[in-house]
């Protein structure tokens, strides 16, 4: 990183232009989730919404896998859907 970020919000925006792919997460169970991988968000949204209006009280994050440079593993940034 060339500048110094101070807020999260800030550092939000600099992870999200390292997108890798998309990550839907779903809890089926005690501690089991379903994972499916997307690469573009509109893909993952649309899966979301499926999951959602079978179950509207499913509990279901998208997530963007991000690879920014200053760190060799990824980071994981929750999106608001």
């Amino acid at each position: 990183m060339s500048k110094k970020i101070s807020l999260s919000d800030e550092y939000d925006d600099y992870v999200l232009k390292y997108v890798d792919s998309y990550t839907v997460s779903h809890l089926v169970g005690v501690g089991k989730y379903d994972k499916k991988t997307f690469q573009s968000l509109p893909k993952a949204v649309k899966y979301y919404n499926n999951i959602k209006t079978k179950n509207p009280i499913a509990r279901v994050g998208v997530y963007a896998v991000c690879y920014p440079p200053h760190t060799i593993l990824p980071v994981n940034k929750i999106m608001n859907v």
